[in-house]
């Protein structure tokens, strides 16, 4: 999806009072050169391939980072390092419970054991059939400080 997706960012917006109400004839009065002039980006385009401006892959970055579920869970939720290993169940019902208060897309334990290994942690399976991956884990939970009864 990154490859085919580029986020044009418009940051300019004409007021009201500035606007040409002649535009659409305008345009349609350069058509022949505005179609000339589309073609032959096009094949600039299919010789030297697309180089978008930095604006523009900013943008498409941004927006693919904002959407990126699954990466915010293990960035809030999770610790990666090469020594790290869990349960596929575990990181599962956290990934669950996260996406569900979250208001996103929780799927089957299937495609998200899928998307985790296509972020290259690596499966493994135990004698007794236990699945998990390596180099990810969860963040211990920090308990609240116990009650001090003292402390009224």
């Amino acid at each position: 999806m990154r490859r085919r997706l580029h986020l044009i960012p418009f940051t300019v917006t004409i007021p009201p009072d500035r606007r040409d109400k002649n535009l659409a004839s305008k345009l349609l009065l350069e058509r022949d050169g505005i179609l000339a002039w589309m073609v032959a980006g096009c094949l600039e385009w299919q010789r030297i391939g697309l180089q978008p401006p930095r604006c523009i892959v900013d943008a498409t970055d941004a927006y693919f980072d904002a959407e990126d579920a699954l990466g915010q869970w293990i960035e809030e939720r999770c610790e990666q390092r090469s020594s790290a290993t869990a349960l596929m169940s575990d990181l599962y019902a956290d990934w669950r419970d996260w996406a569900e208060r979250a208001g996103e897309f929780v799927g089957s334990v299937k495609r998200f054991s899928e998307n985790l290994n296509a972020r290259r942690f690596e499966k493994w399976r135990s004698a007794n059939g236990h699945r998990g991956l390596r180099g990810l884990c969860l963040q211990p939970r920090s308990l609240p400080p116990p009650y001090d009864y003292n402390d009224r």
